[in-house]
Order: structure tokens, then sequence, then C-alpha cells
């Protein structure tokens, strides 16, 4: 009970690699959501600079054929209801491939850090978790407040960042009311760019700091007492109690052989201080 009690101090031997493995089948790997989040935003990026042209020419033609109408259609609601599902289903098919991209670098850029992991353990339920004091005791832990600081930081830096764009680009956004649909479409995915672009660096400095700590947490959690390596030690190689023993019974057997073969022999050697030899000699009858 005592080796189960041990405080989070004593524990300050690094993880054995037996011990990161056993963490890894039970589904504790070192993970980051900002690194996700910039992956998610960066594949992004990079649709919008490999397709962009064609997005934007494809939603301007959308645009420019849902706002022509007869002024009789205004009044009409069927007609208004299957111009804008049209609207709708011709927009989503034009930024399908985008989204099946961030979809896949969605359930992919997890494996960046930890690598891919299928836990059926962790899958598993807990009643532990449904216990409110544990629950508790983890919404009011170090690591929970940390999480809740790292958010708060996170969401003031990109925040902070993504004002001061629109602010700086207030004048642009005015002057595209008064410009065609396809020119203001055009200008509104450029700069929708590079806000996103923007947001990139920006959590590239977030990532800088939250993937080191997230290694060094993950470590941590894993630590082990002097106690723990030794059981460890004694569970993968064996008890040297247990192992003398039988060393001992298999050197006792062999005396005993030896000892039973002594009346057959024809010679003895004796050394009264280190040991006997015995020597038996088998005639041959042809």
């Amino acid at each position: 009970m005592a080796e189960d009690q041990s405080s989070d101090q004593e524990k300050t031997e690094e993880p054995t690699p037996r011990r990161l493995e056993k963490a890894r089948e039970e589904g504790q790997v070192p993970r980051s959501r900002e690194l996700t989040t910039f992956v998610m935003l960066l594949a992004g990026v990079a649709g919008f600079w490999l397709g962009g042209e064609l997005i934007y020419d494809q939603l301007g033609l959308i645009m420019e054929q849902a706002f022509l109408f007869e002024r009789r259609e205004i009044f009409e609601v069927p007609p208004m209801l299957v111009k804008a599902t049209d609207l709708v289903e011709r927009s989503l098919f034009t930024m399908m491939p985008l989204f099946l991209l961030l979809a896949v670098v969605a359930l992919a850029s997890p494996a960046l850090l930890g690598g891919w992991l299928i836990s059926g353990k962790s899958l598993q339920p807990q009643l532990s978790k449904l216990n409110p004091l544990k629950g508790l005791k983890r919404m009011l832990g170090v690591q929970a407040l940390v999480e809740l600081a790292k958010a708060i930081a996170k969401s003031l830096l990109v925040g902070g960042v993504a004002v001061a764009f629109l602010v700086a680009n207030r004048g642009v956004y005015m002057d595209l009311m008064g410009q065609p649909i396809q020119q203001a479409l055009a200008k509104t995915l450029q700069l929708a760019a590079m806000g996103t672009g923007l947001m990139v660096l920006t959590l590239l400095i977030v990532i800088l700091i939250d993937v080191p700590y997230q290694l060094w947490s993950h470590t941590k959690k894993l630590r082990m007492s002097k106690d723990e390596i030794k059981r460890e030690h004694k569970e993968s190689e064996g008890d040297p109690q247990v192992k003398a023993r039988i060393r001992q019974q298999q050197q006792a057997m062999a005396r005993g052989r030896m000892m039973s073969k002594v009346p057959e022999a024809d010679v003895i050697i004796t050394n009264p201080e280190h040991y006997a030899v015995s020597n038996s000699r088998r005639k041959i009858i042809s």
C-alpha cells in the first residue's frame, strides 16, 4: 500500500520503455490540439492557394445567377425557395474538395505527435470517471488550470491578431460594396486567405510552446519511483531471490546425482581442502 500511495515528488525517475509501451496500450500518448488546428489552417491556406481561382470563379457565377430573377418571383415563395436551395447546393458542391481536404487533414494530423493509436482500453467505459469528487478534482487540478490558461492566452493572441487585421483592412471591406460581384468576391477570398495565413503564423508561435510542453507533461505524468522500477525489473527479469533458490535446488540435485555415483567409482582422488574426483573404468568384454 505504501508503494501505491507514493507521492508525485517521489517519482523522479524517467519512465522505462516498458512503462511507455504500457501507457500507449492504454491510450496515453502526447497530443496537441494547437498542432492539429495549425495543420488544418495550413491545409486550408494551401487549398485556397492551389484552387482559389477556380473556387471564386464558380462562386461568383453562382452568386451572379442567384441574384438574377424576375420581379414576380419575389412575391412567390416556392420559386425563391428553389433558387435558395439551388444556391446552397451548388456552393457546397464547389467547396466540397476543400472540405474533403480538411477532413482528411483533421484525421491525419493527430498522428504527427504520438503517432497513430487505436486503443480498445481507452474506449471502455470507466465507472471511476462518473465519480463527482474525482471529476471536480480534475476540473480544479493543476492540469485543468494550465489548459485554461493556455486557452485564454491563445484566444487573446489569435483574437487580437484577427481584430487588428480587420481594423487595418476596414477601408478595403467598405470599398467591396461598390465593386462588381466577381471582383468583390475575388477580393474577399483574397483577404480571407491573407487573414488565415496570418492566423497560421500566429498559431506557429503557440505550437512552438505547446508541443514541447505536451511532451514534457506526458513524460512527467509517467515518471516512476525507484520502487516501481525495481518492481518492474522483477516482473520482467524474475525475482532474484526466487532465481537464487532455483539455483540452490539445481546444485543440490546435481550433488545428489554425483554422490549416488561415488559407490560405483573404481578410483577416488581427494584433496581434503578443495575437491575430490572419482573415476570409474568399465571392462569391455568382446
